[in-house]
């Protein structure tokens, strides 16, 4: 078993306890100032770790998901069935003290990647029952949202390994969830970890559509609206993928909930987006979704005090 004590300070800054030994992590970057700049894709390197290995179908594929869905990460975790696994890529240093550190630098890949296994596990363990389930986007909405994470854990029957990948030091470690334990020390505002989950998965669901990946973004907004976790943007780019898909039933049928669900509180410009999309649709419905949105926009825009309507008109 592999005991350790994780304290997240800053991103990829950790105290550890492994072993009866007290390890202070501290790895932001291994390039220095003079080394030079850094490679900026460590994902292609990740990727060509886990794709020389003999990996069983269902983990290999999981992995490569999380992969392709956040391709400007250097961090990575997620869930293969009942393993989790982790995987980290860390810049290489440049000049000749490369080969005499890499062994060195392996080893601390390898125990970042480990302190990130039981951070996701402790994760896991607090708020999947919230149905904050996706690994990776717990973790990085709390690493990102907290000012401090305190997680107590161990795990053992570990699998790890480590390689150089191009100008990258990339670690894999998984392990059944049943032999991972984690607990984190400290509590958060529930609604505070929610709001960070659906905003850090729409960045990625955004970033999916940069890619014309229009399916994958989708996937990520109905993972959202199946736990209420929306808001006006996420219905917005919702409606954008499925008219990216021709779907334009579909597409119609998100722009007329998202006006209905913020007809209360939200601004103009919010009616006038929503309108100017249902233009962009043929049924006859959207022609009234797209009136209804405007006249919204128009009231909203005058009780503002604004004595001129929005720019955009149905046609």
């Amino acid at each position: 078993m592999l005991p350790a004590f994780l304290t997240h300070c800053q991103p990829a800054s950790f105290l550890i306890w492994l072993g009866g030994a007290m390890l202070v992590l501290s790895i932001p970057s291994f390039v220095s100032a003079e080394d030079g700049a850094r490679t900026p894709q460590p994902v292609g390197s990740a990727r060509e770790l886990v794709e020389g290995l003999d990996l069983e179908e269902p983990m290999r594929k999981a992995i490569l998901t999380v992969l392709r869905q956040n391709p400007d990460e250097r961090e990575w975790s997620g869930r293969a069935g009942s393993i989790l696994f982790a995987i980290t890529a860390q810049p290489l240093p440049r000049g000749r003290f490369r080969s005499m550190a890499l062994p060195t630098l392996l080893k601390m890949t390898t125990a970042a990647t480990v302190s990130q296994l039981i951070q996701t596990k402790s994760l896991l363990s607090r708020y999947e029952s919230e149905g904050l389930c996706e690994a990776n986007t717990l973790r990085k909405a709390l690493t990102r949202s907290a000012p401090r994470l305190n997680v107590l854990g161990s795990v053992k029957m570990l699998t790890h390994l480590a390689a150089r990948k191009g100008e990258f030091s990339v670690a894999l470690v998984y392990a059944s969830e049943s032999d991972i334990i984690g607990s984190l020390l400290e509590k958060h505002r529930l609604s505070i970890v929610k709001a960070a989950y659906r905003d850090t998965m729409h960045v990625q669901a955004r970033r999916l559509m940069e890619g014309k990946q229009w399916q994958d973004a989708l996937g990520l907004w109905r993972h959202l609206h199946e736990r209420k976790l929306v808001s006006p943007p996420l219905y917005l780019d919702a409606a954008r993928c499925f008219l990216a898909l021709d779907r334009q039933d579909e597409a119609i049928e998100i722009v007329d909930e998202a006006i209905s669900t913020f007809e209360e509180g939200e601004s103009w410009a919010f009616f006038e987006q929503a309108g100017e999309i249902a233009l962009d649709l043929n049924p006859d419905k959207a022609q009234a979704v797209a009136e209804r949105a405007f006249s919204l926009a128009l009231a909203k825009y005058r009780s503002h005090g604004h004595p001129l309507a929005p720019s955009a008109k149905p046609k």
